[in-house]
């Protein structure tokens, strides 16, 4: 799994779970926190499906927090103000980053969380095709 996708899932990984994996990290491994967690607003862009242009639709809340490692960094953003879980997320981040012991329990919850939306997202589909059904009579 790329840090692209991973970060993808820790940004949206359940915040008990990144929690309690963030303590296991702290308590075998020294963290630096190099920016601390803060919540600010971050533009959120969309792509047209049609034209296939980016443009802004709105701005949302996100915490922000940065980690370092051993040489290593670890970045987390989370849409809304749970500073606590970005910086959880960021730590988790530099676990994985510098191969550390808890690195496979890490990325078993980012696979976890790709699982569980891309199940939510089947149900929704199969909702709106349901829609479309009763629509269409």
């Amino acid at each position: 799994m790329n840090r692209e996708r991973r970060s993808e899932l820790l940004a949206t990984a359940d915040a008990v779970a990144l929690l309690e994996l963030a303590e296991r990290c702290l308590m075998r491994t020294q963290v630096r926190v190099q920016s601390p967690p803060r919540t600010g607003v971050v533009l959120l862009q969309l792509r047209d499906p049609i034209a296939g242009e980016p443009f802004d639709l709105t701005e949302v809340v996100a915490s922000e927090a940065l980690v370092e490692s051993g040489g290593h960094t670890g970045w987390s953003l989370r849409l809304g103000t749970d500073r606590l879980a970005a910086l959880a997320a960021a730590v988790c981040d530099v676990e994985v980053e510098s191969a550390g012991a808890l690195a496979d329990e890490i990325v078993s919850l980012c696979e976890h969380t790709a699982q569980v939306a891309s199940e939510r997202e089947n149900r929704t589909e199969a909702r709106l095709r349901l829609t479309d059904m009763v629509a269409t009579r």
